[in-house]
């Protein structure tokens, strides 16, 4: 990855505002391009319609060598079930070129970082933020 963002938008209370389907939609003109892989997972939500053993063991098969691997309808539905994501790491390989396009991490549900090599997709996520710093 060339450039990584670290995005902490709070509310009132201090609690991280942004989630993982705030990430996807901001990424969605490309989501499709890519294949994605849940290498790190723990949230809160019923995602029985998704991954029907539930969440436990959607954890525990992300934390696996393999990871899940998910189409971006997917990843989408599963957002979409997910009350809190806490933590999650998700990697994006372009279909095209088999090069990863860009990383999505939610850390500890106090900020969500994006990487990529793409400095346009980088600047295009971090306008739909307001507290959005470069990441060293």
């Amino acid at each position: 990855m060339n450039k990584t963002i670290e995005i902490r938008d709070v509310d009132e209370g201090g609690y991280l505002r942004v989630d993982l389907r705030d990430i996807l939609a901001a990424v969605s003109s490309v989501g499709d391009d890519c294949r994605w892989t849940l290498t790190r997972f723990e949230a809160r939500g019923d995602v029985t319609s998704i991954w029907p053993n539930g969440m436990l063991d959607l954890e525990r098969a992300a934390a696996s060598a393999e990871g899940v691997q998910l189409e971006w309808r997917e990843l989408i539905r599963l957002s979409e079930q997910i009350m809190q994501t806490i933590d999650c790491k998700l990697v994006a390989v372009s279909k095209k070129s088999g090069r990863v396009r860009m990383t999505i991490e939610v850390i500890d549900s106090s900020c969500c970082r994006f990487g990529s090599d793409d400095p346009v997709l980088v600047a295009d996520v971090a306008r739909q933020f307001a507290n959005v710093r470069e990441r060293e």
